[in-house]
């Protein structure tokens, strides 16, 4: 079976941002590869801890070919990005090495935030840095070593760029359909996962309103629950609250985007997803 039907292989904004800042090189097209390897083994790693049966609308590979051969397919993938990246500078190694390893932890913290109910932002947003935001941040600070561009403003670029991102995925998970998302919506605090929108909703509740949150955690929702959550998040404005919070992340790295048009381009359409 081609490899490209086993991928979807989404927005790639990884790969994109790589090559928007450091060109078409020979160099930054490979290092653009690596960088997808790492975040599509990743996913399969993901997928497997998460049981998701979907992903962008198509059946995950756990799904079709059993949690084996994905770990087996992701730990492939992941030792054939570490092998094309021992030709790069040491530089670049220890960026994505060290952003390897961010991911795992924000893999494990995933999972200990879901046992109970997590009321902690700042938790909440060292996850998602973690998780998401360390591969961009080093994406972008490498695509700037290698082009010798200023790597500390790209490096800020790329982790506001990847905090925005899960937050504007986590505020569609509440408010997008399914055919939109590509992907069952509203399943986020089902699976224990409780974002920013439920974060500050809780925290903005009366003790009562919070027993109900509560008791909806990990929890498949009926009409009557949904519709009561929906009324909440209208109440306390929580999903305008998320909104703010990733637009201040994209001014952030807007103020870094070297006034580049494309890297200003891709916050634009980040923040024009929820907007």
């Amino acid at each position: 079976m081609p490899l490209s039907d086993l991928i979807s292989t989404g927005k790639m904004i990884r790969a994109r941002l790589i090559l928007a800042i450091a060109g078409t090189s020979i160099k930054a097209i490979k290092l653009s590869a690596i960088i997808e390897m790492i975040h599509f083994a990743s996913l399969l790693h993901d997928d497997v801890i998460d049981d998701s049966d979907m992903r962008r609308g198509e059946r995950t590979v756990s799904f079709r070919f059993g949690n084996k051969r994905a770990i087996m397919f992701g730990d492939l993938l992941y030792s054939k990005a570490y092998l094309e990246l021992s030709n790069f500078e040491d530089k670049v190694v220890k960026s994505i090495s060290s952003a390897v390893c961010s991911l795992s932890l924000g893999e494990i913290l995933d999972e200990e935030l879901s046992e109970k109910f997590n009321s902690s932002s700042h938790l909440y947003m060292d996850m998602i840095y973690k998780k998401t935001a360390s591969l961009i941040e080093a994406s972008t600070y490498c695509a700037g070593v290698i082009s010798h561009k200023d790597t500390d403003k790209l490096k800020e670029y790329g982790k506001n760029v990847g905090l925005a991102f899960q937050i504007v995925d986590d505020i569609l998970d509440i408010t997008a359909s399914e055919e939109e998302f590509k992907k069952p919506v509203i399943q986020d605090f089902k699976n224990g996962k409780c974002t920013i929108s439920y974060i500050y909703l809780y925290n903005s509740c009366n003790n009562q309103e919070k027993a109900f949150v509560l008791s909806c955690f990990k929890k498949k929702l009926n009409k009557i629950e949904g519709n009561k959550i929906t009324s909440l998040f209208e109440k306390y404005d929580s999903i305008k609250y998320s909104y703010k919070v990733a637009n201040d992340l994209i001014k952030i790295a807007k103020n870094n985007a070297l006034n580049d048009e494309f890297l200003i381009s891709i916050l634009d359409k980040i923040i024009k997803r929820v907007s």
